[in-house]
């Protein structure tokens, strides 16, 4: 997955979670009020709604689809060169994979009328399925090659990050398509990262997964550099975010129970007083060290998520 790729998927969850929020109004003042009175607040929303419809249709969605769609192979393709060819190194993660699943399946349900959209979701939920998911042991692979080999290399042969991905395009699939089948295996997939990855004692998820769903513990000959071993906000906070995609699909009493402890997890434990979110913590202990990815997008897609009233009523300890 190239940069350009990288920032474009980004960029879309970002700009979808943003445009849904745009007509809110939400802890209005007095002079916003009478401003809106005047007429002008909504006609500055509207020219800002459609600048964003435009560009989320014509410099974003119109320049990736159907153009990514693998009509070989499945799924999509993920790496361009500068001028926006395929590159011939076209291996696939389920990061990718999902987050261009979940675009598919939104804009399906955006714009009814482009077919290439629901074809493109239903190809990905085949290729998550079919081929990034484990059939032996369960859980999605961390990367497989164009055909669909497995690849093996610096990362782990499995992660909490990879699966919530997959959750999350299952979910919004599902919901774009009906097919149960989609929701099946997201359930499953929920399943099997609550037996293999789920923390029962310090609660979160551990991040890196051997193959058969291990976690992968931090030993003495890791490097220092490395983030093998350790939990991580980045998964936590895709993870509430999958967690709240599937919800809305599925409710589910332990899923509940898992959303809010995820949710309860990020806003008490891992964020700071300063508002950053800790970066890594250790497997059997409290977060330490502290940090923020800069541009994650992914933040800003939860914050605007609505989850139910009484999962967020527990104050900060």
């Amino acid at each position: 997955m190239n940069r350009r790729t990288i920032a474009f998927l980004a960029l879309l969850n970002f700009s979808s979670s943003l445009f849904t929020g745009l007509f809110a109004q939400q802890g209005e003042n007095e002079q916003a009020r009478k401003y809106r009175a005047t007429g002008k607040m909504a006609a500055e929303r509207k020219k800002i709604a459609d600048q964003m419809e435009y560009s989320l249709q014509k410099e974003l969605l119109d320049k990736w689809y159907p153009r990514s769609i693998d009509s070989l192979y499945g799924g999509f393709l993920s790496a361009w060169t500068y001028d926006f060819k395929p590159d011939s190194d076209q291996d696939k993660m389920i990061v990718t994979q999902a987050r261009h699943t979940w675009v598919n399946a939104k804009a399906s349900e955006r714009y009814p009328n482009r077919q290439y959209y629901k074809s493109g979701a239903r190809q990905g939920f085949l290729f998550l399925r079919d081929i990034l998911w484990d059939q032996v042991y369960g859980g999605f692979y961390t990367l497989v090659d164009r055909e669909g080999h497995e690849k093996k290399g610096y990362f782990a042969p499995k992660e909490a990050y990879g699966n919530a991905f997959g959750i999350y395009s299952l979910a919004a699939y599902y919901h774009s398509s009906g097919d149960t089948a989609a929701l099946d295996l997201a359930k499953r997939a929920f399943l099997w990262l609550e037996a293999h990855s789920h923390d029962p004692v310090y609660k979160g998820y551990f991040q890196h997964m051997q193959e058969d769903g291990r976690p992968i513990k931090r030993t003495a000959d890791i490097p220092s550099t490395a983030e093998t071993g350790y939990k991580d906000q980045n998964s936590s906070i895709h993870l509430l975010e999958a967690f709240t995609e599937l919800y809305q699909v599925w409710k589910d009493e332990l899923l509940r129970e898992r959303l809010q402890e995820m949710l309860l997890l990020i806003r008490d434990k891992i964020r700071t007083p300063r508002g950053s979110l800790i970066l890594f913590s250790s497997q059997t202990g409290p977060p330490y060290h502290s940090g923020i990815p800069a541009g994650n997008a992914s933040c800003n897609t939860v914050a605007s998520t609505t989850y139910p009233s009484d999962m967020i009523t527990r104050q900060p300890t």
